[in-house]
């Protein structure tokens, strides 16, 4: 995704004020709600940029049924009093905004790409956490009137399964594949190097340096961007270590360095609003030295030396594979399609041939020899491979129906005028 196709998603978030003065008009209402054609032409233009539909499929009659039931289950939602966790708001908020922020080399360039298009950050993120909020609002009334009431029986999922067994893919092509992992650990001597990084830094903060922008210099958490804001949550969100310091600070103030698995954290207490709090941190990592590093390649080499020279591949696995699976499984790692195993491993796996094991590869930070254990040719699916996904079936096709039934008696329940549908 291009960053201008960022921003234009950014436009279509916000009210299109120059439709609006010029040609709105209502066409439906809603209860005491009322839906425009600028809301029509909004929501028209969204469906179009995410590709939810084929373009010659979006008309208006559809586009304004969905935000008449958007209406619907709003009111709905009113009426019953139902609200959402700010925590849980938030948390999927920042996803977002780290998935946008990514693409931006740093935030002062992508507040310039909003400020080119007359957007400030603070709308983006208020437009999407209305989005979001409507979302959560919605999937819980589904789930209280429609899913939860739902009951799928073993005779349904079976009944299912021999109606529509032709019109399943077949079970691709599979290969076996086995693995030997190490994993780059960091010993004492990387955790001492990241505890004096730390350190430097709570002096820097102790003579006044600004937090955020400490974090947004040093900090290795993708929140560095937001300077290490990481919004508000309640207990029970991060791990415990990090939670109980959060939890214990005075506004304002700033941790001493807390050890967690993911590094190191300094971290300062922003803001308190009932049970939940609002920090920022930052983090340094704990990484392995070279010295490290190079004994565990060392390993490696020497455990695929030994596979080449005809030992056991189990019971090296078992010996030494980093994976907790490893001494149960004898380093069978399952089978994986073979047109997938480039892209979840690496094209050297899968030109492997039966029984042939690949060089010591690093990825993600571990290092692995991997083994063609043997392949399973394409077939068909046994029912009892795909009951959990025929019963998910199933229930997605009841809980279609139910959500029609449901949007017909709240119709009943709230006023709804279409004037489309009148002036056809």
């Amino acid at each position: 995704m291009t960053k201008k196709i960022i921003v234009i998603i950014f436009i279509i978030f916000l009210p299109i004020f120059t439709i609006a003065q010029v040609m709105d008009r209502i066409i439906a209402k809603v209860g005491d709600k009322i839906i425009t054609q600028s809301e029509l032409i909004q929501e028209i233009e969204k469906i179009k940029m995410a590709n939810i539909m084929p373009t010659e499929a979006i008309t208006q009659e559809k586009v304004l049924n969905k935000l008449i039931e958007d209406k619907l289950i709003e009111i709905k939602a009113n009426r019953e009093g139902i609200t959402i966790d700010d925590a849980k708001i938030e948390q999927q908020l920042n996803q977002a905004l780290d998935n946008i922020m990514s693409q931006f080399s740093s935030t002062a360039e992508l507040n310039e790409a909003l400020r080119q298009e007359g957007l400030t950050l603070e709308q983006v993120k208020e437009n999407y956490r209305t989005e979001i909020k409507k979302n959560f609002i919605k999937e819980k009334l589904i789930n209280t009137y429609i899913i939860s009431k739902i009951v799928v029986s073993d005779d349904e999922i079976s009944d299912y399964y021999k109606e529509h067994k032709d019109d399943f893919p077949a079970r691709p092509e599979m290969m076996k594949i086995g693995v030997i992992k190490k994993d780059l650990t960091a010993g004492k001597e990387a955790e001492s190097k990241a505890l004096e990084k730390i350190t430097k830094i709570r002096d820097e903060l102790n003579n006044g340096a600004s937090f955020a922008k400490l974090a947004e210099k040093y900090s290795e958490c993708p929140s560095a961007k937001q300077g290490g804001d990481l919004g508000y949550f309640g207990k029970g969100t991060m791990v415990k270590q990090f939670e109980d310091t959060a939890f214990s600070l005075k506004l304002g103030e700033i941790s001493e360095p807390v050890k967690t698995e993911f590094g190191y954290h300094l971290i300062k207490l922003e803001d308190r609003k009932d049970d939940q709090i609002r920090v920022r941190h930052i983090l340094i990592k704990i990484s392995p030295s070279e010295k490290e590093i190079e004994e565990k390649e060392n390993l490696m080499q020497t455990i695929h030396q030994r596979l080449e020279n005809g030992e056991s591949f189990a019971e090296l696995a078992i010996q030494y594979s980093d994976i907790d699976s490893a001494q149960a499984n004898k380093g069978y790692l399952g089978e994986f399609p073979m047109d997938r195993i480039e892209t979840l491993f690496s094209p050297e796996v899968k030109n492997l041939k039966q029984g042939e094991i690949t060089n010591v590869i690093n990825m993600d930070n571990s290092l692995y020899i991997f083994k063609n254990l043997g392949i399973v040719k394409e077939r068909d699916y046994d029912y009892s491979e795909i009951s959990n996904q025929l019963e998910e079936l199933v229930k997605n096709e009841k809980a279609a129906d139910k959500y029609e039934d449901w949007i017909a008696e709240l119709k009943k329940e709230i006023y709804v005028e279409n004037r489309l549908e009148h002036n056809k």
